[in-house]
């Protein structure tokens, strides 16, 4: 999958080919711009809601780490699909890396750990492969468990059975989605291989690095407000006329909105229609 969204940028106009550059439109000129404000906006919004305290300790706990500087500065566009590639050079940011960027490339450089040692994607594997049961789970339930849309839990039960990790069957009222003695395997293969990383993280940069790492970003998902609801939910309220915000997601939004640690997606699904976690 490639880097960015390149025939959207062009469809877009923010960007135009002579066959052998690309070029800013005045369009895409304006859209840089607004972006390293939006960048600007929310690094103040968190420090509004979370304290500057909490984002300065994340921020100096992912510092830590020595990630290469040729990483990208976020998630490349790969929906479900397992990071095959070598990682594209990059010019580095000379005036350094703001968080979302350090966020990217620290979860980043995680997957791809991982994915040296899978076949199947972590987007797949800690997302609706996780939430599965030999017992079998509806589909119609798969959103709510997996933090994903139903569009994409659909195309993860497509890749889980073309792999024979997952049958599908119709009950007298729904679909249900079973997993098979080979997702079962695979299934334990996920929990084996995270702990697999975790493990090579903790020799690589040291142990406290990685336990800073996770209580920082524990700070933040489980920080509330005086009245007990999660400071992590005010950020996550859709547009009005977004597609989050009506049917048939508002359901799925509405319970992401009050319980985000358990409704969230376990990483998230980059596809060419955005993030947050699976297209936004």
């Amino acid at each position: 999958m490639p880097l960015v969204n390149l025939a959207g940028l062009q469809r877009w106009r923010y960007i135009r080919s002579d066959g052998v550059a690309l070029t800013l439109t005045r369009g895409g000129v304006a859209a840089r711009a607004i972006w390293a404000a939006v960048v600007a906006d929310v690094d103040r919004l968190w420090r509004e809601r979370f304290g500057s305290q909490a984002v300065d300790e994340l921020t100096a706990a992912l510092t830590a780490f020595t990630l290469p500087d040729t990483l990208p500065w976020h998630l490349p566009v790969r929906g479900l699909a397992r990071q095959r590639e070598a990682l594209p050079i990059v010019r580095p940011r000379r005036d350094g890396a703001d968080l979302a960027t350090l966020l990217s490339r620290a979860l980043l450089t995680y997957t791809a750990d991982y994915e040296q040692r899978s076949r199947l994607s972590l987007a797949i594997s800690a997302n609706v492969l996780r939430v599965l049961t030999t017992d079998g789970v509806r589909a119609r339930d798969l959103p709510f468990l997996a933090g994903v849309s139903r569009e994409q839990c659909g195309q993860s039960i497509g890749l889980l059975e073309r792999v024979d990790c997952a049958t599908v069957s119709r009950d007298s009222r729904s679909v249900v989605v079973t997993l098979t003695g080979r997702g079962h395997v695979a299934q334990g293969k996920y929990a084996r291989l995270t702990n697999e990383v975790d493990a090579l993280w903790r020799e690589q940069f040291g142990s406290q690095a990685v336990d800073r790492l996770v209580h920082a970003l524990d700070v933040i998902l489980h920080a509330t407000a005086d009245d007990g609801h999660p400071l992590l939910a005010e950020g996550l309220e859709p547009y009005p006329d977004g597609w989050r915000a009506n049917p048939p997601y508002r359901a799925l939004t509405e319970a992401l909105l009050a319980d985000p640690v358990a409704r969230l997606a376990h990483h998230p699904i980059v596809s060419h229609r955005g993030g947050f976690p699976d297209g936004s």
